[in-house]
């Protein structure tokens, strides 16, 4: 026979398990003001994580400026800085 050709499954062992019932849908009472307050709280969060993502960057161009201005320097003077 194939592979698992005359294997049966087992499943005794749930029969004892507890039955869970589906829980009743919450009921769906937005309304158009707190939707607008939704969105308007989603759009702060995102004008938040720009802001952050912009200050990172800045920061990011600025070591990348001074590491790149030392790399450009002669050896003799980045020994003696």
């Amino acid at each position: 026979m194939g592979a698992g050709g005359e294997y049966k499954w087992n499943l005794d062992y749930v029969r004892g398990f507890p039955v869970r019932e589906k829980a009743e849908p919450k009921p769906q009472t937005a309304t158009p003001d707190d939707k607008v307050l939704k969105l308007q709280a989603r759009r702060k969060r995102w004008t938040t994580k720009m802001k952050r993502a912009e200050t990172a960057i800045k920061k990011i161009d600025k070591a990348l400026r001074y590491y790149e201005r030392k790399a450009a320097q002669p050896e003799a003077q980045r020994e003696a800085a």
